[in-house]
């Protein structure tokens, strides 16, 4: 699509995976564009990334890398699929379907091109994780019901 742009894919799979997917990069001739790269620290990783996609085929029950990624005020993209459906309910546009790379690359190129949506994306995922997913809530909600329970032997 000629936007200049840097991919660097980090997680897990078996080295068959891993094999097939950098002989892919070989292939599509992406080496100057894409990378895998050994998944290390994942905060250090995301304070240097400009966005987050969780490109998920199979079920995600959760995507711990979402709100990590919404901690700290990254935008993000995900598969319209099982837990990351959930986590960004609040964020439809940041959501495309499941293996539809068409969706997925017009979802990439809109942030790219749209700095400031970029940036209130990024913003809106911050507010989201801050109201519901720093845990305080949670803390609360159990204190709560613990203090309120009648504890028998």
């Amino acid at each position: 699509r000629g936007i200049n742009v840097r991919f660097d894919l980090y997680g897990y799979g078996s080295e068959s995976e891993l094999k097939f997917l950098k002989n892919k990069i070989n292939e599509l001739k992406l080496e100057e564009h894409v990378s895998v790269k050994n998944f290390t620290n994942p905060i250090k990783i995301l304070i240097s990334s400009d966005l987050l996609i969780l490109a998920s085929l199979k079920y995600e029950a959760f995507g711990i890398a979402l709100i990590d990624s919404m901690a700290l005020g990254i935008p993000v993209l995900g598969s319209n699929i099982g837990g990351i459906k959930e986590v960004l309910s609040f964020s439809k546009e940041s959501l495309f379907e499941k293996g539809n790379y068409y969706d997925l690359a017009d979802k990439i190129e809109y942030i790219i091109l749209n700095p400031e949506i970029s940036y209130k994306r990024g913003v809106k995922g911050r507010k989201k994780f801050i109201n519901d997913f720093n845990g305080v809530k949670s803390i609360n909600l159990y204190k709560k019901e613990l203090n309120n329970k009648t504890w028998k032997n």
